[in-house]
């Protein structure tokens, strides 16, 4: 896998079961995000928006460019 996957997956008893397997080494660690199945899709300044406000305290720079930086 490089870098970026989308992946649906089931959550039971307090696990998320994964609905096709992921090609990455044990011990791998990932972010996750998550976004209910069904709901409508979000436009991209509200995506943009959500994320700046994940890396506000986090980043010392304006955290579109860090977010920016890091997609790279």
């Amino acid at each position: 896998m490089a870098g970026e996957a989308v992946v649906e997956a089931v959550y039971e008893r307090g696990v998320l079961r994964l609905l096709r397997p992921l090609d990455l080494p044990d011990g791998a660690r990932v972010v996750v995000r998550i976004v209910e199945a069904g709901r409508p899709p979000r436009g991209l300044l509200e995506v943009l928006d959500e994320i700046a406000r994940e890396y506000r305290g986090r980043a010392r720079e304006d955290p579109l460019e860090a977010f920016l930086r890091e997609r790279r």
